[in-house]
């Protein structure tokens, strides 16, 4: 389980920084379902400005989850600070990069919800190794 959750954390990984550093018009054909979805609430009388900044906070989650996944399958003597600081570090990362590109905004709620993916991630690492262990111990 090891060694395929270290593989597929590279194809994650490059996927998580053309999601965060293309330009911001394309990286609209991933994100943009943010938008689209925040426009879909006004119909619930949920308005844009609450319901938009909501769920890029939510995305911004989700889109770490794998990273604290992985990152506890790959090697399960990493401890939660050590998942945590490596979450906070990408994402800071992530958004000093984004300084420097003139079509993102870097904030620091993304770098917050990203250190949280992380560690829900790592969470459901355990939760799932768990439930795994578990399961093959009733079915032997």
């Amino acid at each position: 389980m090891a060694l395929a959750a270290r593989i597929l954390l590279i194809p994650y990984l490059v996927s998580l920084f053309l999601i965060t550093w293309l330009p911001g018009s394309e990286a609209e054909r991933v994100t943009g379902i943010v938008a689209y979805t925040a426009h879909a609430l006004e119909r619930w009388s949920i308005p844009f400005a609450v319901g938009y900044p909501a769920l890029e906070f939510t995305a911004n989650i989700v889109l770490f989850l794998p990273f604290g996944l992985f990152l506890r399958l790959a090697w399960p003597q990493l401890t939660l600070l050590v998942v945590s600081l490596s979450s906070s570090a990408v994402s800071v990362l992530i958004e000093t990069v984004q300084v420097l590109l003139p079509t993102r905004y870097p904030t620091v709620s993304d770098v917050i919800a990203n250190t949280s993916g992380g560690i829900i991630g790592y969470g459901l690492a355990i939760g799932a190794v768990a439930l795994v262990r578990r399961y093959a111990a009733v079915n032997r």
